[in-house]
């Protein structure tokens, strides 16, 4: 098992290490500079779009052929890339943490010495981790079906329908749902709030682990 994190780790240290050196800091600059923090809970969504992309790269290199040969298993082999999937976003989670932590040194220049509070800042997270969660459990099992290619282009499509979806549902709603919306989720306790982000992440956690039961059979089906 660490030999197959090592390997897909490698992987994409060789492959996006000039991108996310540019990522970062421009990302940084962005929060520091213009107090947009909503861009470091970002980094926790595209920490699941790089390991995802691991497939592709596995694919082009023809790796499934050589791991028949290894002494791991199908489980193995599809638990690194889960479990790597969740290293990734929690050191992504810890870069949010630390650029939030340093939103009050740059009060002379963005303009706005307050901190984020951090009940917000782990909320937020915690959001964004869930929404990457339930991306990556998704697109992992058609990325071993169909292949990377194919899921990016799958999921990428799906999210733009539910995004235009969206967007016609809200000018289809009666005016001043929103705002009636707003203010009675204005309401609702600290603590409801924890309540019902900790049911859903715990429900999407559960999902992750069936969608890795899922790609494990496909793995299996795929090398008979």
């Amino acid at each position: 098992m660490k030999g197959l994190l090592y390997k897909d780790f490698q992987l994409l240290a060789n492959s996006y290490k000039r991108n996310i050196l540019t990522v970062l800091p421009l990302y940084a600059a962005i929060i520091l500079f213009t107090r947009q923090i909503f861009v470091a809970y970002a980094l926790v969504f595209l920490a699941g779009v790089y390991v995802s992309s691991t497939i592709s790269f596995d694919e082009q290199a023809h790796w499934d052929s050589y791991a028949r040969t290894l002494p791991v298993s199908a489980g193995q082999i599809v638990a690194a890339k889960y479990l790597l999937n969740l290293v990734f976003m929690l050191a992504a989670a810890v870069c949010a943490l630390l650029l939030s932590a340093l939103l009050p040194l740059t009060g002379g220049i963005a303009g706005d010495a307050a901190a984020v509070p951090l009940p917000e800042q782990l909320s937020s997270i915690l959001g964004s981790g869930t929404v990457s969660l339930l991306a990556s459990s998704l697109t992992l099992p058609i990325s071993y079906k169909f292949g990377g290619a194919r899921a990016c282009s799958f999921v990428g499509t799906a999210f733009l329908v539910l995004f235009v979806l969206g967007f016609l549902l809200m000018r289809c709603l009666p005016a001043g749902f929103m705002r009636d919306t707003v203010a009675a989720l204005n309401t609702v306790g600290e603590q409801q709030v924890w309540l019902w982000l900790g049911l859903i992440f715990a429900a999407v956690l559960a999902l992750y682990a069936a969608s890795a039961a899922v790609c494990v059979r496909i793995y299996k089906n795929n090398a008979r």
